[in-house]
């Protein structure tokens, strides 16, 4: 969590208020490069969702970087959470499936599949009635759209420019086990 900004984000689509959290999975790695204390996602997740629930949010969507199986176990254990849209194993879902009362949606590996994911969701409770979901393969068969090719040149540009910068050195050659 960064101070000063809130770990999540409510979006008002008419008279519904979503509240939108996301989740990583812990790996140590974040902790030994970049001194990252990561929490599991049932340490932080549960009064997350107070938080946002008590801002207002009817819904709430779980953004995971968690994998199938600890998106399945999060919604074993926490309340609360309507849909997770995951991914970090690179399952591929269809249809979506449905733990809890939560909603759980995860569209494969490298742009394979588009997911769609249609909800109807009570507008008092907030709470899914109802979802279909289905994975649409993502292929030669389908124009460009030039907007989106426009997007995603942007972005490549963008992430030449970063990545060129240098932010360290090394001062010997790094031996990298086999």
């Amino acid at each position: 969590l960064v101070a000063g900004l809130e770990p999540f984000v409510i979006q008002n689509f008419g008279p519904l208020r979503l509240g939108i959290v996301g989740a990583t999975d812990p790996m140590k790695i974040y902790e030994s490069i970049f001194h990252l204390h990561p929490q599991k996602p049932e340490k932080v997740l549960p009064s997350l969702i107070q938080q946002v629930r008590g801002r207002g949010a009817q819904t709430i969507l779980l953004l995971s970087h968690l994998g199938l199986k600890e998106d399945r176990r999060v919604a074993e254990i926490i309340s609360g959470i309507d849909v997770i849209v995951g991914g970090h194993t690179h399952d591929a879902l269809n249809p979506p499936l449905k733990i809890n009362g939560t909603v759980i949606a995860q569209a494969g590996d490298y742009g394979r599949f588009l997911g769609r994911l249609d909800l109807e969701i009570d507008p008092v409770s907030g709470r899914v009635t109802h979802f279909e979901g289905t994975l649409l393969p993502v292929d030669d068969s389908i124009p460009p759209d030039a907007e989106a090719e426009t997007a995603v040149e942007a972005e490549q540009a963008r992430v030449r420019e970063i990545m060129s910068r240098v932010v360290g050195r090394l001062d010997n050659p790094l031996a990298l086990a086999d």
